[in-house]
């Protein structure tokens, strides 16, 4: 049944003893009633059968640790994903998220059951790094949509992607617009001079 094993559940299932084991005990129960020529025979062709189900059950088992290692990797950086979020403002932290993501990567690229090449590590950290980068300004934006929008002014260069880079703008202009115009709005109203808000969402 290890055939059927998927990912988590391949990786902490049986081992090759415990196939061993199964087959062996297969095996003298149905040789039981055999002797002779009949019995090396049936001996001969289990021994056979026991390399095929050993190698076909190693190539599952890598095959599926691949699988598990990325689920794992996944995990672990949509974690520090969230974390990112939750500390948008938080310098030391981001730092934290963003050194643990690329470790991360660089186990799994490594890891021989995956063997990534140098340059697809580097585009897979290079994904995350900016998806980084747009989750922190979003969440920074859902508390203070001006300042994340004056933050991505002056970072957009870490949004290497134009089209990535475009859509943020948009979507954190939009946000901002809003909330700047009611500012502006709230000064005139009390007569006090307003400060050159709307500069900052200029594209």
């Amino acid at each position: 049944g290890f055939a059927t094993l998927r990912g988590d559940a391949s990786v902490n299932g049986p081992k090759v003893q415990d196939i061993d084991q199964n087959f062996t005990q297969a095996r003298d129960q149905f040789s039981s009633g055999l002797s002779g020529a009949a019995l090396r025979k049936y001996q001969e062709q289990a021994d056979v059968a026991r390399l095929q189900m050993r190698e076909q059950y190693l190539r599952h088992s890598v095959s599926e640790y691949g699988v598990w290692s990325k689920q794992v990797t996944e995990g672990g950086l949509d974690g520090e994903m969230r974390s990112i979020a939750a500390n948008y403002g938080d310098e030391n932290a981001i730092g934290v998220s963003l050194a643990r993501m690329e470790s991360l990567i660089d186990n799994f690229g490594t890891d021989p059951s995956v063997g990534l090449a140098k340059g697809e590590i580097d585009t897979m950290k290079n994904t995350y790094l900016q998806k980084a980068e747009a989750t922190r300004m979003l969440a920074w934006a859902s508390n203070d949509p001006v300042g994340a929008y004056g933050y991505f002014k002056a970072n957009q260069d870490k949004i290497t992607d134009p089209t990535t880079r475009l859509q943020l703008n948009n979507q954190l202009k939009g946000m901002a617009m809003p909330v700047a115009a009611k500012h502006d709005a709230d000064l005139v109203v009390k007569g006090v001079a307003v400060p050159d808000v709307q500069s900052l969402l200029t594209v």
